[in-house]
């Protein structure tokens, strides 16, 4: 962008003179001259500068002296953490519409400097539309979280009030601010069902409008406002004692380092080679700081050391989630169940075990099949030893 615009000497008592300004990516450079022969100066903008238009709640003193006799002015503070060493650099646009062009392209590059990355919680500072091909409003103060940076520089951002993510295109930044992040952050895990058996481990940290989640399934990693495998079933939230001080930054790293380190496996723990999204959740839990003895008893232990239903496996690995709380432990499944299995679950589930069909399953659905509690438990120590046991949900 550039143009015309009036700018003052580096002193209250300076002159206002003319100057051709031209905003580029990273400085406003002015000139005497429209053909930039005579260059007068520039300003190297850094990422906390900030525009405010002398009428302005954020206006300066100094600015707000100007706004009776200049309407139309603004002024850039170069980095405000100076306090009163800092450089403040004044302009009058002359009229509305040229001073709200500079205003927005100006804060437009302050945002590209780096105060908008991915990863960012953001709020809406103004209502505007999103640039989704299928458009959507975005309410002011609504809060979202920055998903990608396209190689444009435009934003997929998930916001709390809409269902599907929206793109922000870059121009359009200057209705966005940065939800700066607290010190202490809270950490729940989110149990989601995916059925009456299936159940599904992620981990939330922080609290509104800045929490994210953090899951890992079939698909690998995912960093977003919620689950992606939310299928209308309630989901238990479970706040755990203790607080997190990890930055997101650093949390994001250590959940990509995660999936770049683990391949999926719905059975986790190691047992064919791959980790899932309990694997993921605990170990995420010890990385935050939060004692991990407080979590649900891992079910997934039990798909390891016990039979596995095979109507159950084969369900768990379609929903990718490598959690089954229906797991059947029976006594004496006949090869006839372990046949029928093994047609829809294949040799590698074979490999963990027996495996029990549909009988299993309908004996888990009319109760008869009890709850395995962690071995610590008294509900375990008093079952007798030869009683056929199934993994409820929790």
């Amino acid at each position: 962008m550039e143009g015309w615009l009036t700018k003052r000497g580096p002193t209250p008592s300076s002159p206002w003179r003319q100057r051709w300004c031209v905003l580029l990516p990273a400085t406003l450079e002015y000139y005497a001259d429209r053909e930039c022969k005579q260059k007068k100066g520039s300003i190297a903008f850094l990422p906390q500068s900030v525009a405010s238009v002398f009428r302005g709640d954020g206006a300066t003193a100094e600015a707000a002296k100007y706004s009776e006799g200049r309407p139309f002015g603004f002024v850039i503070d170069v980095d405000p953490s100076r306090g009163k060493d800092r450089s403040l650099i004044y302009f009058d646009a002359k009229e509305a519409e040229v001073l709200d062009r500079w205003v927005k392209a100006i804060d437009t590059l302050l945002l590209s400097l780096g105060s908008i990355r991915a990863g960012d919680a953001v709020i809406v500072n103004q209502t505007f539309m999103s640039n989704s091909e299928k458009k959507a409003l975005l309410e002011k103060e609504s809060a979202g979280l920055v998903i990608t940076i396209d190689e444009d520089g435009d934003a997929l951002i998930e916001f709390d009030d809409h269902i599907d993510a929206q793109w922000v295109h870059y121009h359009n930044f200057y209705m966005l601010s940065k939800h700066v992040e607290t010190l202490r952050k809270q950490v729940l895990l989110e149990v989601v069902p995916q059925d009456a058996l299936i159940m599904h481990w992620a981990v939330r940290v922080g609290s509104s409008p800045t929490s994210r989640c953090y899951e890992f399934e079939d698909s690998g990693l995912r960093i977003g406002k919620n689950t992606k495998l939310d299928k209308g079933l309630p989901i238990e939230r479970i706040k755990l004692r203790g607080y997190t001080v990890k930055t997101y930054a650093a949390i994001d790293s250590w959940a990509r380092a995660f999936e770049e380190k683990h391949e999926y496996s719905s059975y986790g723990d190691g047992t064919l080679g791959g980790k899932n999204c309990q694997d993921f959740a605990v170990e995420l839990c010890d990385f935050l700081g939060v004692d991990t003895s407080q979590l649900p008893w891992r079910q997934a232990r039990v798909v390891k050391t016990s039979v596995v239903a095979g109507a159950g496996v084969v369900a768990d690995l379609a929903l990718g989630t490598g959690i089954l709380t229906g797991t059947a432990e029976v006594l004496g499944a006949g090869a006839g169940a372990m046949v029928a299995a093994s047609i829809v679950a294949g040799p590698e589930i074979l490999a963990v075990g027996a495996v029990v069909g549909a009988a299993a399953l309908a004996a888990y659905g009319m109760g008869i099949l009890s709850p395995i509690q962690p071995p610590d438990s008294p509900q375990a120590t008093s079952r007798s030893e030869d009683t056929p046991t199934a993994t409820l949900p929790q």
